[in-house]
């Protein structure tokens, strides 16, 4: 029960955090998120990629994640403004097995275009997080 409690005083303090530097926005994805649930951590980081709402998905990530989102918005910050860039629309995805090792995780899902992805996650804290570096 004490653990539980911390936990939850954990997310109160990262919601408030959240909120103080990025607004509502982030905020509506995270109230929803089950942090307990990997799978449910990783829908709801790759729903936040496809709505391009960047600080949200950092905020579901671990360091490492946050890491490379920062290389990717240095490079993007290179294009300019007339650029025309292509953004496909988002793919619906099929999820399926979820295995937990310690404190991995790796979240299989598919889409029509390929059949055979996966996320990494790490728990951090009693959280799940999308653990994204560099090397993927």
């Amino acid at each position: 029960a004490e653990a539980e409690v911390k936990n939850l005083k954990d997310s109160i303090r990262m919601l408030r955090k959240i909120v103080a530097e990025s607004g509502s926005e982030s905020l509506t994805y995270l109230m929803n998120v089950d942090f307990s649930d990997p799978q449910d951590v990783a829908k709801a980081f790759l729903k936040a990629l496809s709505e391009e709402n960047f600080s949200a998905a950092m905020e579901l990530g671990t360091e490492n994640t946050r890491k490379v989102f920062g290389i990717i918005e240095s490079l993007a910050n290179l294009a300019s403004d007339e650029d025309d860039l292509d953004v496909d629309q988002p793919e619906a995805i099929t999820w399926g097995k979820t295995v937990i090792t310690g404190d991995r995780a790796v979240c299989h899902y598919s889409t029509k275009d390929d059949p055979d992805q996966s996320l990494d996650l790490r728990l951090v804290n009693g959280q799940w997080k999308v653990d994204i570096k560099k090397e993927n």
